[in-house]
């Protein structure tokens, strides 16, 4: 885990960073930049690797910034007085050139898990708005059916109030009328 490293241990110095496929070996890339020496930074399963954190950052960093989608990359660690000019005119998988202290790493890490969680937030809050909007809807929806429902319980009590009242009335003193027969 990038977090349980030293800066010291995540001091990596000048990286080369690009994509599978550049067609470059590394003597040649040692040549055209004129290291003292170059090797890949070999990607690790294990996360706890000072590789693959660097692999981790490195991929974080190009996330964040880049629009571009870079699925699978070489990174290489540069030793020397070494100038990366040369590269992208050999290559145009020529992703970065960088050089980082420890300190520059850890910051680039949080950086970018900052970025990431505020973006999520982000994308949260769209959601919840989304859905606040939909459910304003629904309750536009619901106060017609309210409105509509409070005139029909309208209708209803002046039923319950007045329907067939002297009907009642007659029919009662009629039906007592019938009873009132002698014989």
């Amino acid at each position: 885990m990038i977090t349980k490293l030293t800066a010291e241990q995540l001091n990596c110095g000048k990286l080369l960073v690009l994509e599978i496929g550049h067609g470059l070996t590394v003597r040649e890339i040692k040549k055209l930049v004129k290291a003292k020496s170059v090797k890949e930074v070999k990607d690790s399963i294990d996360d706890s690797t000072v590789e693959a954190a660097i692999h981790t950052i490195i991929s974080q960093v190009i996330d964040s910034v880049s629009t571009a989608q870079l699925h699978r990359l070489r990174i290489y660690q540069v030793q020397g007085n070494a100038a990366s000019i040369l590269i992208p005119f050999r290559t145009d998988k020529f992703v970065y050139a960088l050089d980082l202290t420890g300190v520059a790493m850890k910051e680039l890490h949080n950086s970018t898990v900052l970025l990431r969680r505020i973006l999520e937030n982000k994308t949260y809050i769209k959601l919840t708005s989304i859905l606040h909007k939909k459910l304003m809807e629904e309750i536009g929806l619901c106060t017609k059916i309210i409105k509509a429902a409070r005139t029909k319980s309208k209708v209803i009590d002046d039923l319950d109030t007045n329907y067939g009242n002297a009907d009642i009335v007659n029919l009662k003193a009629h039906i007592n009328a019938l009873l009132k027969s002698n014989w």
